[in-house]
């Protein structure tokens, strides 16, 4: 009998192939009808096949084709065979355009193929592209492609995204679609994780989730494009201008999400145009890529996000599908409380992770934070790179519960969390999150757990009340002031710290170097009525609760406060030179004079912090990460020639005399002679110079010379350091150059401001009969700026006199020039007002600088001058080897610093023509550091100093040292002092001193320098002059 259907059917079938053409053939389970016999060409795109389920088991093709063909040509049908025979209850049907595929899912889904059994349709995923985690965030796009294509075959696209904050990273993930469904599943066979390394390290792999699917119509009337890897800084107002002066049209609005921006049109040929015209343009340093952005049908969006689901938003979704997808997932599990709305829970991944949902377990639950942090992984990133902290480990276990459903659970540890947050560096977690339903979502809970316990500053609290954080070790205090929280209510604690304030002889302020907090007297027998303030006390006592209505949400312990069980005065205080208030400071010469009480303000706590981390930050970048030698280096050394003007130190032989080395100079190269070819000190110099904001007598600088190298690996390796260190955000390297001729012709200063725009204009050919050396330069500026005060014009009178210039101001043009001249200078623009200097073409371009910053801060106070908040970092280099001086040539730099290259021909016939080989980095104005390449050479060396004039003997020893067989080498050194006062934002470098030298040059506390006494001078041979 079954031999007989079987016949039968097989006569079906034949007569089937024989009415359309089409060949039928079984393989491996399923049995495939077509392609048509007059198809040519490729097989139908990806979004034209449908599913059919729920068939009964005894339908086959033969009445299969005929319902399905009314639709549509038919490309393939696979229907599911069983061994019994009879098919396993579905299908497949692939239609020649993706309109078939749609008509076919209206028309016959819910269609009575047998009485009271209606079959189900719906458009098939036919998902290829895979997810793919734990990428060395290093490795480039074709760098994946080439690892993965060892391993898998049929990728047709990888979709690497960019680090938000550092461009030249990846996020640590990537997507990757392959050209069809089969070839994506084979792949992730392939990568099964824990079988198979990439690059040394297993990686993450599972399903992502598919393109949207849009009909060509709907794309062909879009108006908005998607445009991404933008600068974190970059503004909407930024993007709007770009691409409005891209398609000289206006724009309708810039959405700016992040890193990425949808850019609506009016016209969809305007988006056409600014397609075509910034498809990867610069934008602040990054290059962006733009594509067409995908509709959404709002009425399925809506209900796709309605409920507490975590069903991401998929469009390739009708709204029969979105309605179900909806009942199995409120069906499935009843979610915890207060869960939060899901836009894509892997948002912060790029909009491409699974739709996911959480486990009842309360063995795994995790109390996750109200906030909806929809960029969790990128903020935890960005809060470590910002304060230094190191980069949070993530790891990630998978299992399947007892439903049989895999899930995810995900740790994230951060391994040094430091300032501003805790004072001593300490590792937070790991923390565990809850089951999850996909490796993104772990990935995003993990980042979000870590948030949240930073938020809440509940950090490795546990009850034991014997654990205390690391800056409470070796000391008889249990915790410091600032870090008491809710949690450590119920606790006894011991602090210690200054009396800040006190009030109705019951509320005491007591404050440490990390905080306030405030305890409250329990009882008649403590007195704190007569405790001075800024007096040292300890106090035991237990953390309670405050009152909801007592509640300061503007102290960080403001939610608790400690009942003083017992107070002990430690030191009273008998004489304080005045308040430790922020809004009472007083002056900096009464502060530096009594430091030691000034140290107690919260800025120096932090800005000596700061100080410590960043210097901590660049040993670790040095010493951890590229191999360099701290090698300390003698204070009392002898003269260094040609450099600025030394400290002598007497000794008690007669005649002979120390010096306080201006910098290491001498040392570092012969360190590269003696074979240690990656030196660095932190090391403290000395320089008789005058004191100003940003220069003292003493300082510190970040002193690195390396040998085997040149200029452009010099100028990378401190762009690396600064960008890893520096706690402010810095352009992503390579940071600009500028030769030291354009920064003097166009700013006047070989350490320009780029903050604000204001370039001098060169107007020499206005006037002639004029010598060689002539320069005549115009400084524009905003001409709503009134007439200057005799306040500004007494300092232009000093500035000419200075420079030995002839400066003429605006109004006095046509007076002292004449009526041709300011015409032409009218004619340059009609709207500015311009400052004109001539003289010396170098001495005006100086002069000119320093009237440009006077007159941008003229112009900042009165809200004229765009200046930019962030710090803009600039080389300088090229610049000249050697400049006139007063007895002859003087060097630029050092006289170590090398000729460049190009010059050599004209040191000993035109040395002023000589550029070197030096740099000078420069933020926001400030020299913060500057180097060169050596010369190693000791010919070369003797060529320089007898140039200029500089007695060799004095450098025998520093010459037999290149003698020897020195290396080729450079290095630089960074301004320590002026780097931390720009990351503090603070006036001065006395700032961020500990113990600094006032204006005049001298220490406040002691009165230094001091007189001494005959005794004295009789044992070092001094003869004191009048």
């Amino acid at each position: 009998m079954v031999e007989q259907a079987n016949n039968v059917m097989t006569f079906k079938l034949l007569d089937l192939m024989k009415k359309t053409g089409y060949p039928i053939v079984q393989h491996n389970g399923q049995r495939k009808f077509g392609p048509p016999p007059d198809w040519v060409g490729p097989a139908p795109q990806r979004g034209c096949e449908v599913f059919i389920g729920k068939l009964p088991r005894e339908i086959f093709e033969d009445e299969l084709v005929p319902i399905f063909s009314t639709v549509g040509k038919i490309y393939e049908m696979r229907l599911m065979m069983d061994f019994s025979g009879s098919n396993r209850g579905y299908a497949f049907v692939m239609y020649s355009n993706r309109n078939e595929a749609t008509a076919a899912v209206r028309q016959l889904n819910g269609y009575e193929i047998r009485p009271r059994r209606n079959i189900g349709v719906v458009k098939s995923v036919d998902n290829s592209r895979l997810f793919v985690g734990s990428i060395p965030k290093t490795k480039t796009k074709e760098e994946v492609h080439e690892e993965l294509s060892k391993r898998v075959s049929g990728i047709v696209d990888i979709i690497l995204y960019k680090n938000c904050f550092d461009k030249r990273l990846n996020r640590g993930f990537a997507f990757v679609e392959f050209t069809s469904h089969r070839a994506a599943a084979m792949a992730r066979r392939a990568l099964v994780p824990g079988c198979v390394k990439l690059w040394d390290q297993e990686v993450q792999v599972d399903w992502a989730e598919p393109e949207p699917e849009i009909d060509d119509e709907d794309m062909r009337r879009v108006t908005v494009l998607y445009a991404r890897n933008f600068q974190i800084r970059t503004t909407p107002e930024t993007i709007q201008t770009i691409f409005e002066t891209a398609v000289e049209n206006k724009i309708e609005r810039v959405k700016k999400i992040y890193d990425y921006a949808f850019i609506h049109f009016y016209k969809r040929e305007h988006a056409e145009l600014a397609m075509a015209k910034l498809q990867n343009a610069d934008i602040d340093g990054s290059n962006i890529e733009i594509r067409w952005a995908k509709p959404v049908n709002r009425e399925l969006y809506r209900i796709q996000k309605q409920g507490r689901g975590n069903a991401k938003f998929n469009n390739s979704l009708d709204m029969t599908q979105t309605l179900l997808l909806y009942k199995q997932h409120l069906d499935k599990k009843e979610y915890e409380i207060g869960a939060k709305e899901d836009e894509g829970i892997g948002s912060a991944c790029a909009g491409e992770s699974q739709c996911c949902s959480p486990v009842d377990s309360s063995a795994l639950r995790f109390g996750m934070p109200h906030e909806n942090y929809t960029l969790a992984p990128a903020k935890l990133d960005a809060m470590c790179k910002r304060y230094m902290w190191a980069p949070p480990v993530y790891e990630y276990q998978k299992y399947v519960d007892p439903t049989g459903t895999e899930v995810w659970i995900g740790s994230v540890e951060l391994p040094q969390v430091g300032l501003p947050l805790l004072s001593v560096p300490r590792c937070l977690g790991p923390l565990m999150t809850r089951a999850c339903y996909s490796l993104q979502q772990a990935h995003v809970e993990a980042a979000e757990v870590a948030l949240h316990s930073i938020k809440t500053e509940e950090i490795n609290v546990i009850d034991d009340t014997q654990t205390v954080s690391d800056c409470n070790t070796f000391t008889y205090r249990t915790h410091t002031c600032g870090e008491l929280r809710s949690v450590h209510v119920g606790k006894k604690v011991t602090l210690c710290g200054w009396v800040q304030y006190s009030r109705l002889s019951k509320f005491l302020l007591l404050r440490d170097s990390y905080g306030l907090v405030q305890c409250v007297v329990n009882d008649t027998n403590t007195d704190i009525s007569k405790i001075p303030l800024e007096t040292i006390i300890k106090i035991d006592g237990t953390v309670i609760s405050r009152p909801k209505d007592m509640i300061n949400s503007a102290m960080s312990t403001g939610n608790i406060e400690v009942v003083i069980d017992c107070l002990e005065i430690l030191n009273s205080a008998d004489k304080v030179p005045f308040n430790l208030r922020s809004y009472q400071k007083p002056n900096e010469q009464l502060r530096l004079q009594h430091r030691y009480v000034d140290l107690r303000f919260p800025e120096m706590q932090q800005n000596l912090r700061v100080r410590s981390a960043m210097l901590h930050n660049m040993r670790r970048f040095l010493i951890e990460q590229h191999g360099f030698v701290e090698v300390e280096t003698p204070t009392l050394f002898c003269r260094t020639p040609g450099g600025a003007r030394e400290f002598v130190v007497p000794t008690k032989h007669p005649e002979l005399f120390y010096s306080l080395v201006q910098s290491p100079q001498q040392f570092k190269q012969m360190l590269m002679s003696g074979g240690v070819d990656r030196y660095f000190q932190i090391a403290r110099c000395y320089r008789d110079e005058t004191t100003r904001p940003d220069r003292q007598p003493e300082f510190t600088q970040l002193d690195i010379e390396l040998s085997f190298t040149n200029l452009n690996n010099i100028l990378t390796m401190i762009e690396e350091l600064l960008y890893a260190t520096f706690v402010k955000e810095l352009p992503k390297p390579p940071f600009r150059r500028m030769t030291y001729k354009d920064a003097i012709e166009n700013y006047g200063s070989d350490k320009p401001n780029l903050t604000y725009d204001l370039k001098l204009r060169n107007i020499t050919q206005m006037f002639s009969d004029m010598n060689e050396n002539f320069g005549a330069y115009a400084l524009p500026y905003h001409n709503k700026l009134d007439k200057l005060s005799t306040k500004y014009k007494e300092k232009l009178g000093e500035l000419r006199k200075k420079y030995n210039t002839k400066v003429v101001l605006h109004e006095n043009i046509e007076k002292e020039l004449g009526q041709e001249i300011k015409s032409k200078i009218c004619s340059i623009s009609n709207d500015t007002k311009f400052i004109i200097a001539l003289g010396d073409a170098e001495d005006v371009c100086m002069c000119l600088g320093e009237v440009r910053e006077t007159i941008a801060g003229l112009l900042k106070s009165k809200n004229l001058l765009e200046v930019k908040e962030n710090v803009e970092p600039l080389w300088v280099v090229d610049f000249p080897l050697f400049v006139k001086g007063d007895n002859g040539l003087e060097t630029c730099h050092h006289p170590f610093t090398a000729p460049h290259p190009e010059d050599m021909h004209l040191l000993d016939t035109e040395p002023l023509k000589v550029r070197s080989l030096a740099y000078d980095i420069v933020m926001n104005g400030n020299e913060i550091g500057g180097g060169s390449v050596r010369i190693h050479n000791a010919d070369l060396q003797e060529r320089v100093l007898k140039i200029l004039n500089i007695d060799t003997a004095e450098l025998s020893h520093f010459l037999n040292a290149l003698r020897s067989g020195c290396p080729p080498h450079a290095g630089i050194a960074l301004g320590i002092d002026r780097l931390i006062t720009l990351a503090c934002d603070a006036e001065s470098i006395r700032d961020v001193i500990a113990f600094p030298k006032s204006h005049e040059g001298k220490d406040p506390l002691s009165g230094a320098p001091n007189i001494i006494s005959d005794e004295d001078k009789k044992y070092y041979h001094i003869n004191t002059v009048k």
